[in-house]
């Protein structure tokens, strides 16, 4: 049996893994890579040095990394009413570790090793995150995502919705898992193949997961953007103005100067990004980094402008396939 946070809570990957592969990064299923994915009556698992880890929201970007390698970033989505603590990070710290020292010089009865891939992992919580789960996830390079602010408001409440539709008229709460993983996957465009072996799909009431699949693709916004700076971060990005800001990207252009302003909110900072011709974005960075900026007003101005030159000075973000490079610059003109 599913409770209803851990069952809103794989919605909500679903969502941000279709979010996800409208900026750049492809979810993969067991075919993509047969060598360290496979299909389980449990979901998709990823063969690390010394086990075997759950994957079901996994992603590769698209892009090439010239003298890097492949980037793989693992997906996972906590919808709880309290702040995700340390142990979640804990588990994300220890399964990065055990996949990114997978491979050896050996030859495995897999074959040789000819593909290797740099492993990252992004958690989300619509609560947000625990001190300690934040200073860990920082050391250690975590991204964390908090979803509680407004701009977030409504991908929360279409997975409220449909965890509760799945989950209150089903007999006993239980919900075929890896059947609406299908069913969502297929309808928001993220796996348009069935990939899933028949043999690990559950029966259940099919037409009902449809419905609710449906109805989740079509009250998931794709206006979220992804940013990408230096480093583990991850930025979740909301357009001021989505229309301009998919024109301003349809022009083509590799590289968007940019100012960049720290607000104060009425529940939380943010950070607005400005290209010109209604080119603005706004997102927040991490709690603590937040709290260090404004510990000490005399020093505020000075570690916002270190935050800016150093942490944000360039964003990658994607844009039907292409890369388009954010750099900050202190004045426009």
């Amino acid at each position: 049996m599913v409770s209803l946070p851990a069952l809103r809570g794989y919605v909500l990957e679903e969502q941000i893994s279709a979010l996800l592969g409208a900026n750049g990064y492809r979810l993969l299923t067991a075919s993509d890579d047969e060598q360290c994915l496979r299909w389980t009556s449990s979901g998709l698992m990823l063969t690390g040095r010394g086990t075997d880890h759950q994957a079901d929201a996994l992603g590769e970007l698209d892009l090439p990394t010239p003298f890097g390698l492949p980037v793989r970033l693992f997906v996972e989505a906590k919808y709880r009413e309290s702040p995700v603590g340390l142990p979640a990070v804990r588990n994300a710290v220890g399964v990065l570790q055990d996949v990114n020292q997978r491979w050896s010089t050996g030859f495995g009865a897999r074959g040789v090793p000819l593909r290797h891939f740099q492993y990252q992992y992004a958690l989300f919580s619509t609560s947000g995150f625990t001190r300690d789960a934040q200073q860990f996830a920082l050391a250690h390079q975590v991204s964390l995502i908090d979803l509680s602010g407004d701009a977030f408001a409504s991908l929360r409440r279409v997975a409220d919705d449909a965890a509760r539709r799945l989950l209150f008229p089903s007999p006993q709460n239980k919900v075929p898992l890896l059947a609406l993983r299908e069913a969502l996957r297929r309808e928001l465009g993220s796996m348009p193949v069935p990939d899933i072996p028949s043999a690990f799909l559950e029966s259940g009431d099919t037409e009902h997961l449809d419905r609710v699949a449906r109805m989740v693709a079509a009250n998931t916004s794709g206006e979220l953007l992804f940013g990408f700076p230096r480093g583990a971060l991850v930025l979740v990005m909301t357009p001021e103005d989505p229309e301009a800001v998919v024109r301003r990207l349809d022009r083509g252009e590799a590289e968007l100067v940019v100012t960049m302003h720290h607000r104060a909110g009425q529940t939380a900072n943010y950070w607005r990004l400005d290209a010109g011709d209604g080119f603005r974005l706004s997102f927040g960075l991490p709690p603590l980094i937040e709290e260090w900026l404004m510990s000490h007003e005399e020093l505020t101005r000075k570690r916002t402008l270190q935050v800016k030159q150093h942490l944000l000075s360039s964003i990658a973000i994607y844009h039907r396939g292409r890369l388009v490079r954010l750099r900050y610059v202190s004045s426009r003109g």
